[in-house]
Formats: structure tokens, sequence, C-alpha cells
């Protein structure tokens, strides 16, 4: 997620306004290639509220983890355990920087909501050991709390039949694992038994990093890291994955411009020889496309936020929000990844600059040593100096990695609101038996948008095709209030939307805000059907009944009128929506 400052309404305007002459001039090749936003089939001014957890505005809220039963929140000086059955805390874990960190930190000139404690960092140990990483007052450390069984007696007084206390085993410095700001953009992922992070190392936020146990991204090497902001990490078949936005290399004899990554490390590397003993040797990266296609591609280049991998049919896809440069157009756009796309991207050709004059090119074939540099192998320290310094030197892949459907899923044009989190429910089954992945887009202004490709189809077909139905919006939080993060609780049937100081549950769907069957048919909802016998748009996975065609309707990629044919006759009439 993005912590800059957005830009005004009337800045963004006026330059927007080349742009937009020269898209009213450019004709059909434009207006085909990037249509106008999708209308939502439902808009509610305010959604209903199930349940809301606050704390305050300074908190940084950050999810450190969760499943469909609860989520560990991440804030000043405390973690949260929030029950998603009516966000209710369970329990907390308080962790306060010492008189003398908030008084060094401050006279280094911090303001003193930054001179405290953000966790940011948390990872649970099979032997049940937690490792929990926070900001203290810009000299990040960690601690590794044992759990210890409490008495009946004590678990009693507490409410729980059972409980557990943690107790400090160590206090270690986290420099490089933890940032020093809450409001850097930074990621971890946690493998086995392994904190591998994303950051920066110093208190100016100038050297970041890609870091596991001894094992970095070069210090101040533009080839590798320059000046990102991470968004996400995520383990794979033998990978670690990194996905962030950084000042591209390869244009910067042209001007600045940012490009969205995606980078790589294999969990095996135990460095390489000698000299490169802390440097790791499988480290690459390579641009992620995300762009509506024709003869001048219109780029979203600032990734922005990424969704877990999910399971859609025979593909691995990866969902992520980006955006456009904050001095462009105001753009977001959904774009999803093939994790096979990802994998494949780094067997690819190398791409390279011979000189600071020079423009980067394909590195030749017959340059590249043999072995391949930067694969996985049984053990990295047995490599040449050759292999390590050849990918030090061409960490990027020629290839981006493309977009599934080659564009994106979504595409929004709005001068008051950016995309800033995404959350999916994956392959929702429909009344026919199809299946769906459910998309939730967070913004910077409070609203979430819910999408579906509706030409998606069962998991066993191949067939790749794109046809967005914007299903509903709702402005959940205050206007002008970013969302963070989207968490969904399919046991609970409901969306969590956090931003910087609460967390707010809303339902995952509005069936029931439809009174009419064309209204619930033109929904397009996979999870919403019309029940015949009880007159009512029904929420599929929560009804009692067993549904079928001759009891339920629905009209996924219909026309209207095709809708309206499948509804009992009655007069014709507007649908009607509960607010």
């Amino acid at each position: 997620m993005s912590s800059k400052s957005r830009p005004s309404s009337a800045a963004m305007l006026i330059n927007a306004i080349p742009m937009i002459l020269l898209i009213t001039l450019s004709g059909l090749t434009i207006v085909a290639g990037w249509m106008p936003d999708v209308r939502p089939d439902l808009q509610t001014k305010q959604d209903k509220v199930l349940a809301h957890f606050i704390g305050n505005s300074t908190d940084y809220f950050k999810i450190l983890d969760h499943n469909d039963e609860f989520v560990l929140v991440g804030a000043k000086d405390v973690i949260y355990n929030v029950s998603l059955n009516g966000l209710k805390e369970i329990a907390r874990l308080e962790w306060h920087s010492t008189d003398a960190d908030r008084e060094l930190c401050a006279l280094k000139g911090k303001h003193e909501w930054d001179c405290h404690n953000y966790l940011r960092v948390y990872a649970l140990r099979p032997n049940g050991e937690v490792l929990l990483c926070g900001t203290n007052s810009y000299k990040p450390r960690c601690r590794h709390y044992t759990p210890v069984e409490v008495s009946s007696e004590e678990a009693g007084s507490a409410g729980h039949a059972h409980a557990m206390r943690y107790e400090v085993s160590r206090d270690v410095e986290a420099q490089g694992l933890c940032p020093y700001s809450p409001a850097h953009n930074s990621t971890y992922a946690f493998a086995d038994g392994h904190l591998y992070s994303a950051t920066v190392a110093d208190f100016s936020g100038g050297d970041p990093l890609i870091y596991r146990e001894n094992l970095r991204t070069e210090q101040y090497d533009l080839k590798q890291l320059n000046q990102p902001d991470f968004v996400g990490a995520i383990e794979r078949n033998g990978y670690v994955l990194f996905f962030f936005r950084e000042l591209s290399m390869e244009v910067m004899n042209f001007g600045k411009a940012v490009y969205s990554r995606v980078a790589r490390v294999c969990k095996n590397d135990r460095g390489g020889p000698y000299s490169h003993g802390k440097s790791w040797t499988s480290f690459l990266k390579a641009r992620l496309n995300c762009s509506v296609p024709g003869e001048f591609p219109f780029y979203f280049d600032e990734i922005q936020a990424i969704s877990p991998i999910v399971e859609s049919g025979s593909k691995s896809l990866i969902y992520a929000v980006f955006t456009t440069s904050v001095n462009a157009i105001p753009g977001s756009a959904v774009c999803a990844f093939n994790v096979d796309d990802i994998l494949a991207a780094f067997d690819g050709e190398f791409k390279s600059q011979k000189d600071s004059q020079s423009h980067w090119l394909p590195v030749e074939r017959e340059q590249v040593p043999k072995p391949r540099p930067g694969q996985c192998v049984e053990d990295s320290r047995t490599l040449t100096s050759i292999a390590v310094n050849f990918i030090k030197n061409h960490p990027l892949m020629e290839e981006a990695v493309p977009a599934v459907h080659g564009r994106p899923l979504l595409t929004k044009v709005n001068l008051h609101h950016r995309l800033t989190a995404i959350a999916v429910h994956p392959q929702v089954k429909s009344l026919s038996g199809a299946y769906y992945d459910v998309i939730y887009s967070g913004t910077d202004d409070g609203k979430v948008t819910k999408f579906i490709n509706i030409l998606s189809t069962h998991p066993n077909s191949t067939v790749d095709r794109l046809k967005t139905v914007v299903i509903s919006e709702m402005q959940v939080l205050p206007l002008g209030t970013p969302i963070r993060e989207l968490v969904i609780s399919t046991s609970k049937n409901s969306l969590v939307v956090v931003s910087d100081g609460s967390l707010v549950s809303v339902p995952l769907h509005h069936c029931s805000h439809i009174v009419d069957c064309l209204g619930c048919l033109s929904l397009q909802d996979p999870i919403c059907a019309w029940d015949l016998q009880t007159h009512e748009c029904k929420n599929l996975a929560t009804s009692q009944h067993k549904f079928g065609t001759k009891t339920y309707l629905q009209s996924l990629n219909s026309t209207k009128k095709a809708a309206a044919s499948q509804c009992p006759h009655i007069p014709e009439m507007h649908p009607v929506r509960r607010q």
C-alpha cells in the first residue's frame, strides 16, 4: 500500500487536460482500447456495518496474520487478537519502547507519534514460539516469545477455559528485519522457519534490502533495488517472491519512471563463495506488465497491493492493484498474473546496459556463463565467482511478466480516488456450477468495489476470456479515509475493511438489498439467486434450501432483456434496492 500523499483534485485535473485532449483527438483506437469505467449494478452510500473495532488514527493498523476466525493486528505499542465474530478483542500483547529509546528518537528530530513501538512483523514457529518485531522508536527490535500454559484458576479468571501467556525468551536488534518507520512500505514472508524481509536497514531509509539471515541484496546497488516500495511477499515452489515498485534503471537516460517488479530468491540459497558469502546468488527481478494494449499501450506502472495466491481452476493466480503515477491521469487497474508466467520469466533472457550512455538490451546467449546463473542449486557456496558476479550485474530480466488476458480485469479513472487494497473470494460456485473469483478492491476514499470476470469458466476449462461485471460499490469508511487492507471471512460471510485506526466488518454479499426478480438477476452476483418460492433474492451460500434451477433463478451472462424473460410475468418496474 502506498504511503504517498494524494495531490489535490484541481492539480490532477490540470495535469490531465493535455492527455484528455489527446485521447479525444486520437479517435476510436484509444476509446476501444480503454472503455469508460464499468458502472456498478448496486451502489450504496453507506453499507450495513456488522461490527467495528476502533483504535486511534496514529495507530497504523497492519494485519500481521489472519484466518477465518480471527485477525492479528499490529498497532502502536500493542498487537491485538481480534475475533471476526463481532470484531471483539480476544487478547492483546503490549510492548512499549523504553524511555531511553523514545528520548533518543525525539532527539533525532522525529515527531512524538513516531517515537513508539509499531509492531510490523509476526511469525509463529512450529514449536509454538512467536517472533514479533517492531519499529521501537526508530530503533527496530525483535522479541522471541515462549508460550506458557496458565493454571486453570488463571484461565478461569481471564474468562477462558484454556489460555496461554507468553514470556520473552530473547530480545535482539532487528536491523534489516523490520522498518524504522511505521509508514514505510515494507513486507516479509516466513518460510521453513526463516524470516524473509524486504525493508530498509538504516535510520534515513536510504539502504533498502531483501534480507534473510546474513544474506542480503547488494548495498547501494541501484541495479538491484532503486528506491523500492515493497507491497507483498509470497512463498512458492522453493522460492520467495517479492512484489514492489521502484525507479526504473532501464529508462533513466530518458527521465525518471517508476516500474512494478517481482523479484525471486531461492529458499535454499546459502550465499556465494568467499567474499560473496553474504550475498544472494539467486536474486532476479522482472517487470510486471499491467497495461491496456494497443499501438501505444497505456501502462499502470505503480503496484499498490497484491492478493495471496488464488487457486483458480487450473491456474495459480495473484491479483494485484496498480495505479498511474501521482502526476499523471489518475487511473487505477486490477491485473491478474499466473504464477507459472512469473517463474517462467526468470528463465528468459537477461537484460543489460553496456555503459551509462547505452540502451538496455538482451544479453547474448554466448555471454551467459554455464551452468546458467541464478538457479537454485544444492550448495550455492560452490558456485564460481564468475556466475555470482554475473547475477550481481545482471539481475533484471528482458521480458516483462504479462497479465492474464493481456489486459486489466478492471480499470478506473477517477479524480477523487485510487485503488489501494485487494482481497479475493476464490472460486465461488454459481447456480449453474461454474466457478468465479469474486474480487474486492478498496480505495483511498473509503470505497469498496466488488467485481468478477463473468466469462471465467469451470476449473477444468483452459479458455481464457474476459468480461468484467462490477457488482457493487460501497462507501464503507468516511470520505477521505484510505483503505489499507481487506480481509475476507467466508465463515462469517464478512469483509473486514482496515484503515490506519479501525477495522470495519461489512457483508460479503448484498442479495437482500434487492427486492424484485429482475434486480436480483441483473446484479450478476454468483452468490445471489432469486427464490421462486419465497420471492426473495437470497445468498446461496447461507440458504437452508437445496437450490436448483427449478427453485432458483440466476442469470450471470445475459442481457437485461434476457434476464427479464426468466422472471415471472409481472408489470415492468425498476429494480428496488434497500439502502
